[in-house]
């Protein structure tokens, strides 16, 4: 019982990561490498998952657990396909990444989605109704927004009348 409660100290977000375990306290590693069998009922009775990341991690529960440790609930997909990019990849394996992750119980977001864009806009509008220079990623998600329209970005802009 006293392993359970130490190993539940080295867990993040619910989820301990064997290598992780094994750079920080390598004896509990050992212990729990050879008792993985006996303890994993009563970690996941804690609510503490055990991944073996020392293996591929093609499995989609090994995948649930990776993506629970680093994110949690949240799951950002272009942090995951620039820098867990095998992980990415093995999403692919199974269909859309966006819907393998939401039936994996996650919540989804993306980095460049803005969906209040315009209300963005309108906080960088300067008193007189003028835009100052739009940073370049803002910039880029109102000219591809334009293009879509088949307008320029000083008409688009004018359009949205914030």
């Amino acid at each position: 019982m006293q392993s359970l409660k130490l190993l539940s100290t080295y867990a993040r977000n619910g989820v301990v990561i064997l290598s992780k375990l094994k750079s920080r306290n390598y004896p509990l590693y050992l212990y729990l490498k050879s008792n993985l069998g006996q303890l994993t009922p009563a970690l996941t009775a804690q609510g503490v998952g055990v991944l073996d990341d020392l293996k591929t991690l093609k499995e989609p529960e090994k995948i649930r657990l990776f993506l629970q440790y680093h994110y949690g609930e949240t799951v950002d997909l272009s942090e995951v396909r620039q820098i867990h990019r095998t992980v990415y990849n093995y999403l692919l394996g199974y269909g859309k990444p966006r819907e393998v992750v939401e039936g994996l119980g996650f919540n989804v977001e993306y980095q460049s989605h803005t969906p209040n864009l315009e209300k963005d806009l309108g906080n960088l509008r300067d008193s007189d109704g003028n835009f100052p220079p739009l940073p370049q990623s803002t910039y880029n998600k109102v000219y591809y927004r334009a293009k879509k329209q088949g307008i320029d970005v000083k008409h688009y802009l004018k359009s949205l009348g914030t």
